[in-house]
């Protein structure tokens, strides 16, 4: 099971995976952001990695939908 939820993460876009491996995104960020359209999922790791969100942050902004608020803001 552990190693389905780590190909999991494969589905990433390739600059996510290099933006995550590069800044140790947590594992649990990385869940939530697979839910986002590739297109977004850079975004929401810079985010992440700007304002050093909480996995429940991250959650919340991914499962709201609130990405687009935040590119607008940004």
């Amino acid at each position: 099971m552990r190693f389905g939820q780590f190909k999991a993460l494969l589905s990433l876009s390739d600059e996510a995976i290099e933006l995550a491996d590069r800044h140790n995104i947590d594992e649990g960020i990385l869940r939530h952001v697979l839910t986002l359209q590739q297109v977004d999922q850079v975004e929401m790791l810079q985010h992440v990695i700007h304002h050093n969100l909480t996995v429940k942050q991250a959650q919340q902004i991914c499962e709201q939908g609130l990405i687009e608020e935040i590119t607008r803001v940004c």
